[in-house]
């Protein structure tokens, strides 16, 4: 019997911690530790494995090279054995929690393996990143082979920031980005959507699927914030960018849903959704200005769930990147996971979003994109 909703989340993520930094183990102790519950009061299954990405898959969107610095920089020896370092100003790595060996194991073997890390026991950062992946890949596993209708990917370190060639913004590998590029080198005729709504631009994401016609990209995010990329123009037949003014409201956002974001998938008919879900766009979270709460999050998965019911696409599936107000994550993940295991949830009123405002600026802008994007609609 199909699953409706599989949610993974591996069990050595918290072996990545800075305390003092926003994207830190406590992001998802808690609901880690509330998951066998939530599942029962749900209903959903609950994958806790760990499944490490090999090196093939990983090179799917990353450079070997990349790869190696990463798994050199976090294993252990050396006199490194358990440091944490920064990669640069604002991502940190930790190093090996048992013996690792060389960067090169993995190699060739198959794809979503366990192999393919520094080792098969070590615990670092960069193997952290690598169940992250692996996770994701499970899921996209199952909801292809009909296992599951959709999945949640409870993971950290995010993941849409890495380039081919860069860890940065907290992130190592970019897991969607990865996702996508695994399904098409398993079926290179299937169309591949991905949704990221996180408050900071998926430039990494964007960076590894760029100019590939069976992939459409569609992201939000704040404008004038980290990385500083994510312009709306067409310098990509597959990317659409979508810059949102600060304190962007629910009833905004919703307004950009239905006059973009659902008229661009449903004119590129994907046959998957991955979705890029960051929390930070709440307006409890501190590292931006927008202002979406718990409960649209959860509208807007039930929207989603209903695009691809009615249009016969498979998911979607849920990867987790930002949040970092960790009461708004942990409500905002709830109503997604009720939304995904229940079609029928609906965690705001009719009424609701009829009540907040709507600038005339944001209105404008709209229309913009949609000139814009034109072709896209």
């Amino acid at each position: 019997m199909m699953k409706t909703l599989s949610v993974y989340s591996h069990p050595t993520h918290h072996y990545h911690d800075y305390p003092r930094h926003p994207e830190t183990a406590s992001r998802l102790i808690s609901i880690q530790q509330t998951l066998p519950e939530l599942a029962k009061s749900i209903g959903f299954e609950l994958i806790d494995k760990e499944i490490r990405a090999s090196n093939d898959v990983l090179g799917l969107a990353h450079t070997q090279s990349h790869i190696n610095t990463l798994v050199q920089r976090c294993q252990g020896g050396r006199g490194n054995k358990g440091n944490k370092g920064n990669i640069d100003g604002d991502t940190y790595y930790c190093s090996d929690s048992s013996s690792a060996t060389d960067a090169g194991a993995g190699a060739g073997a198959p794809f979503g393996t366990r192999s393919g890390s520094s080792s098969s026991n070590a615990i670092n950062s960069e193997s952290i990143a690598r169940c992250s992946v692996g996770g994701v890949i499970e899921l996209a596993n199952r909801i292809v082979s009909s296992q599951t209708s959709c999945g949640f990917a409870l993971v950290r370190p995010p993941g849409h920031h890495a380039t081919p060639s860069r860890a940065m913004g907290f992130c190592f590998y970019s897991t969607l980005a990865i996702a996508s590029l695994y399904l098409l080198a398993r079926n290179p005729t299937l169309k591949v959507a991905i949704l990221d709504f996180d408050v900071h631009h998926g430039n990494g994401t964007q960076d590894c699927i760029a100019g590939n016609k069976n992939v459409l990209f569609i992201s939000t995010h704040q404008e004038h914030v980290f990385p500083g990329t994510g312009k709306p123009d067409n310098s990509y037949p597959n990317i659409i960018n979508l810059p949102l003014i600060a304190h962007t409201n629910d009833r905004e956002y919703q307004y950009i849903v239905e006059n973009i974001i659902f008229p661009s998938l449903a004119h590129f008919a994907p046959d998957i959704l991955l979705v890029s879900a960051g929390y930070d766009a709440h307006h409890r979270d501190p590292l931006a200005q927008l202002s979406l709460t718990s409960r649209y999050y959860g509208f807007l998965t039930h929207q989603l769930m209903r695009f691809c019911h009615d249009t016969h696409c498979r998911g979607p599936l849920y990867s987790l990147e930002g949040g970092y107000h960790i009461p708004s994550l942990e409500e905002s993940l709830i109503h997604s996971f009720r939304a995904l295991a229940n079609p029928e949830y609906r965690s705001i009123s009719d009424d609701y979003l009829t009540g907040l405002s709507l600038r005339k600026e944001h209105v404008d802008r709209v229309s913009y994109y949609r000139d814009v994007f034109a072709r896209h609609l």
